[in-house]
C-alpha cells in the first residue's frame, strides 16, 4: 500500500493579512504563514520533494488541456472550439499573473479553470436556448 499526500509549503505573507470570516486567535498562532502548517513527523522528512512551481509553457498547456475538455462537450465547430480555447487560455493565464503579481501568489489555483467551465457551460446553454432568456426577464 502506498499514500501519496502533498503538504503546503511554509510561504511567509508578504502583505498584511486580511482576516475574512470566523477566526480564532487562541486556536490560531500569528506566525505571518500563508498556510497554517503543521510540522512533519520527522521519519516522513526523507519523502519530502519540491517540485518548484511549474514554467509558464507548462502551466498553459495545463489550461488549455481543461479547456478543450470542457469546450469539446459544448462546441462542435473546431474552428470555433479552437478560437475560444485560445482567447480563453490568454485570459486565464493573464488574469492569474496579474493576482500572483499583485497580490499573494497563493490566491490564485489552476482549479479555478474548472470552475470557469462550469460557468461557461452555464452562460452557454443559456445564450443558446431562448426560452430560458424569457423566463430570466421576467
Amino acid at each position: 500500500m502506498k499514500f501519496i499526500a502533498a503538504c503546503n509549503p511554509y510561504r511567509l505573507y508578504t502583505q498584511k493579512a486580511e482576516i475574512i470570516g470566523l477566526y480564532d486567535e487562541a486556536k490560531h498562532k500569528i506566525r505571518n504563514l500563508v498556510y497554517n502548517v503543521n510540522p512533519l513527523p520527522v521519519p516522513l522528512l526523507n519523502f519530502v520533494f519540491d517540485f518548484k512551481t511549474p514554467e509558464k509553457e507548462d502551466i498553459k498547456r495545463y489550461i488549455s488541456s481543461i479547456l478543450l475538455n470542457i469546450l469539446k462537450k459544448i462546441i462542435n465547430d473546431k474552428e470555433l472550439l479552437n478560437t475560444i480555447r485560445n482567447i480563453a487560455l490568454n485570459a486565464i493565464y493573464d488574469a492569474q499573473e496579474f493576482i500572483k503579481n499583485n497580490f499573494e501568489i497563493s490566491s490564485v489555483s489552476l482549479r479555478e479553470v474548472r470552475r470557469l467551465g462550469i460557468l461557461f457551460e452555464w452562460f452557454y446553454k443559456l445564450l443558446k436556448n431562448p426560452f430560458l432568456k424569457i423566463q430570466l426577464e421576467i
